[in-house]
């Protein structure tokens, strides 16, 4: 059996459906939960780094801690399973502008993923549309996001409690990520270069090649609390 994810035809056996089957049941009316899983480890429990999806996370993980895996928990997951843990590390996240993110996610989940998960939230939110701009429109971008569909989450709700309060010590963006890494490397001690193999460049194209003005209207209010609460600018690739 084989499944066409825009022309990436990818190869799925009976067992990778029936996982696939499962998996969307899973996460369909929740996205995936965190709380039951144990999320502090031996190499997070110091310096701590919130994976926001689609901000060049994979890159971080590999520089920071050497490894290449992750998950997308957010800052109060952590705080839930261990505050005395959470509060005695170092916390930290990367956040990247939500017009750039928001299009490389749907790119990514449309060209296949990298796992059975990604299959199952392209088929869950994106398959019936033909485009990007059919997505968002038609209301595909919306019910993402209020089903938890985590490469659509927006960014403040990885980093803030319920009261809209910051729970993490530092929150850098993709666009200035020399600045992180002085951070960081001030922070813990130890220098750090970001690996930049997942690192996109920060304009790769105009705002209007991608957008028309009735998207602009949608996406400015679904991903409001990003543009005011990490201070990116309405209408701009910065």
């Amino acid at each position: 059996m084989k499944i066409d994810v825009k022309g990436a035809v990818k190869k799925i056996t009976f067992w990778d459906f029936f996982l696939l089957y499962g998996v969307k049941r899973k996460i369909r009316e929740r996205g995936i939960v965190y709380r039951n899983k144990t999320l502090f480890t031996d190499y997070n429990s110091k310096v701590l780094f919130i994976h926001i999806p689609k901000a060049a996370g994979m890159s971080i993980v590999d520089s920071l801690y050497g490894i290449e895996k992750s998950h997308h928990a957010t800052a109060l997951d952590y705080f839930n399973e261990d505050r005395k843990k959470f509060e005695s590390c170092f916390s930290f996240a990367i956040t990247r502008n939500p017009y750039l993110r928001l299009y490389s996610a749907f790119n990514y989940l449309k060209s296949g993923g990298m796992n059975i998960v990604d299959i199952a939230w392209y088929e869950l939110y994106l398959s019936k549309y033909k485009n990007f701009e059919q997505f968002i429109l038609d209301g595909g971008l919306e019910l993402a996001i209020s089903k938890n569909a985590e490469h659509f989450i927006p960014q403040y709700k990885f980093l803030f409690d319920n009261s809209n309060e910051l729970l993490c010590d530092y929150v850098g963006k993709i666009e200035n990520i020399e600045d992180v890494e002085s951070r960081v490397s001030k922070e813990i001690n130890r220098n750090i270069v970001f690996s930049k193999k997942n690192v996109v460049n920060k304009n790769p194209m105009s705002i209007d090649s991608v957008y028309t003005h009735k998207m602009l209207e949608v996406v400015n209010k679904l991903y409001e609390k990003d543009f005011t609460m990490l201070d990116y600018e309405y209408g701009c690739f910065n």
